[in-house]
């Protein structure tokens, strides 16, 4: 927004805001109407601009798990379908994901095959058969590898989330209203 455009609502809402001084006491009434409506339309207005930047977008932040990471946005748990529907406005923090929810899936894939070659030697040994250990041995270097790609995708996942949340930083308006005496005041930060 521009700075005068700022500066002009400002000093609106204090005018608005402000009580005129009555030096006559015989004002008809439609003045006094006309003074309770402006007061009432600023009051509807800071209502607005207050709900609206709270309302207008919120960050998402993360959390570790064991072995990935989740996703919150205001004590909602998102998937990973849902963070990539929020982060189509931002190209930059979308391909970001897009990446991370590559290396995430090829991660979950390798370690989830690993872990699964694993498990078939050591429940063989539990059975009282004669184990395979190059499953094992083939299990264990899938899951050697998907360690890194979970780092990966932690690390775009991290970066992504970065990048979108700027635009809540920069755009964010802070409303402050003061009463004093004799009046009102609206502060507005950009």
């Amino acid at each position: 927004m521009d700075s005068t455009l700022v500066s002009k609502i400002i000093v609106t809402l204090l005018v608005t805001l402000h009580p005129r001084p009555i030096t006559d006491h015989r004002l008809p009434i439609t003045d006094y109407l006309t003074q309770a409506m402006t007061i009432f339309k600023a009051t509807i207005f800071l209502i607005t601009v207050t709900f609206l930047t709270q309302a207008s977008g919120q960050k998402i932040t993360f959390y570790k798990t064991f072995g990935g990471m989740g996703f919150e946005m205001d004590t909602v748990t998102l998937s990973m379908h849902d963070v990539m529907e929020r982060m189509k406005v931002n190209p930059v923090a979308y391909d970001e994901i897009k990446r991370a929810r590559s290396n995430y899936s090829a991660a979950g894939v390798l370690g989830f095959t690993g872990a699964l070659l694993v498990a078939v030697p050591l429940v063989t040994v539990v059975a009282g058969g004669h184990p395979e250990w190059r499953l094992a041995v083939a299990g264990g270097a899938l899951i050697l590898v998907s360690i890194p790609l979970n780092w990966a995708f932690q690390r775009h996942a991290v970066n992504a989330l970065e990048e979108y949340n700027k635009q809540f930083e920069s755009s964010r308006i802070r409303t402050n209203l003061y009463f004093t005496g004799t009046g009102a005041k609206l502060v507005l930060q950009f």
